[in-house]
């Protein structure tokens, strides 16, 4: 996604100190870019706040890159039928926008048009789920 925004990401020297995952240049001033995995929908708010610790702890602002695709449940992504007539996202919205907007309410404060304490080097929130694939592939040319 970086890479499609012009943004040539760069992984720190490892100096055994704490470092976020990646860096990215912008003219001259960098910025990190924390990517979590967490591994369920109760790991998501841990997750998330650590990343953010994590960029305060360097002293960097940054992207907090957050994969809930461990967090969905997989079978709505991985099984989906050759006979399945609607987009396969459809089958997955609703669950990921629930962990979506969790997320946006742990690090934004609508109400008072900011960030939350905790969350002042966070800029931007990406959060993805990687793809599905069919079960059975349909055969291009109409055969089953």
């Amino acid at each position: 996604m970086l890479h499609f925004a012009d943004l040539v990401p760069t992984v720190p020297v490892d100096t055994g100190s704490k470092k976020p995952d990646y860096m990215i240049s912008v003219v001259t001033k960098l910025y990190g870019v924390e990517v979590k995995r967490p591994e369920s929908e109760a790991a998501i708010e841990r997750s998330v706040r650590g990343a953010a610790q994590q960029l305060s702890s360097v002293g960097l602002s940054g992207v907090l890159a957050i994969d809930v695709s461990d967090c969905v449940v997989r079978g709505d992504l991985e099984r989906i039928s050759h006979a399945w007539d609607g987009p396969p996202y459809v089958r997955v919205l609703p669950e990921y926008a629930r962990m979506r907007d969790g997320i946006g309410r742990q690090v934004y404060d609508a109400t008072r048009r900011g960030l939350r304490p905790g969350y002042g080097p966070v800029m931007v929130t990406m959060i993805l789920a990687r793809g599905y694939h069919w079960n059975r592939s349909p055969d291009a040319f109409g055969r089953d």
